[in-house]
C-alpha cells in the first residue's frame, strides 16, 4: 500500500465524489479494526502492527481527500508526478509598495509666485494715477471751495484752492494756521492750506 496514491489506497477512481470516498473510508476502517481481525494467537503482534500503518495511510487519504481545497493541490500534485517532473513551489514574490505621490512643492511655490505678480501687475495697473482725483481726501490733496463750508478734491494739475494738510474726524480741531472745510464724501473734516489757483481767480469760500 505504500506505492499506492491516495484513490488507490481507498479504492475508489480519480473521479469519486465526496460520498464514495467517505463510503469507502468506512468500509476500510471497519475491516481493519481488531475486532474485525480472525487471526491466531502468533499472528496477532504482525497483524497489528500492519492494520496500524495501513489505518493511518487510509486516514492520512481521508485528510486529503475530504477536503476540496487539499484534494485539488493532491490532484495537482498527482499530474506533475504523471509527467514526470519534480513538484514545482510557488516562488514568493515581495509585494511592491509604491511611495506616495510627493506634494508638488515647487509647482505650487511656483503658481502662488506667478499669482502674487499677477495681482501686483493688476494693483498697479487700477491704482488712480496721482494727477487724477479719486475724491479721497488725504493729506497732499488738492481741492477746491465746493459751496459752503465744503470741499472736493481736483487734479493738482489744475486750478485749485487749496491743499489737504491732515484729515481728522469731525469731533476734532484743524490747527489754528489752516481751515476746516467738510469732506465732500462724509470722511470728516479736511485741515486745508490755501494756494494761489493756477488758472482763474480764487474763489472765495
Amino acid at each position: 500500500m505504500a506505492t499506492k496514491n491516495f484513490y488507490e489506497l481507498l479504492g475508489v477512481n480519480r473521479d469519486a465524489s465526496t460520498r464514495q470516498i467517505r463510503d469507502a473510508y468506512r468500509t476500510l476502517a471497519r475491516t481493519l479494526h481488531p475486532d474485525a481481525r480472525h487471526t491466531s494467537a502468533t499472528n496477532s503482534a504482525t497483524h497489528s502492527a500492519d492494520d496500524a500503518s495501513q489505518m493511518a495511510q487510509i486516514n492520512n487519504a481521508w485528510h486529503v481527500l475530504s477536503d476540496a481545497v487539499r484534494r485539488q493541490e493532491y490532484d495537482r500534485s498527482l499530474g506533475l508526478m504523471r509527467a514526470g517532473a519534480e513538484p514545482q513551489t510557488t516562488e514568493y514574490v515581495a509585494p511592491i509598495f509604491y511611495p506616495p505621490s510627493p506634494f508638488p512643492w515647487r509647482w505650487m511655490l511656483t503658481l502662488l509666485i506667478a499669482g502674487i505678480i499677477a495681482v501686483l501687475v493688476f494693483g498697479a495697473n487700477s491704482d488712480v494715477p496721482p494727477d487724477k482725483p479719486d475724491q479721497l481726501l488725504q493729506a497732499g490733496s488738492c481741492v477746491i471751495f465746493d459751496g459752503p463750508g465744503a470741499v472736493s478734491e481736483v487734479s493738482c494739475t489744475t486750478a485749485h484752492d487749496a491743499v489737504v494738510r491732515q484729515l481728522i474726524g469731525y469731533d476734532m480741531t484743524c490747527p489754528s494756521d489752516t481751515e476746516p472745510f467738510r469732506d465732500r464724501q462724509g470722511m470728516g473734516t479736511a485741515c486745508v492750506d490755501r494756494v494761489t489757483p493756477l488758472v482763474g481767480p480764487a474763489t472765495s469760500g
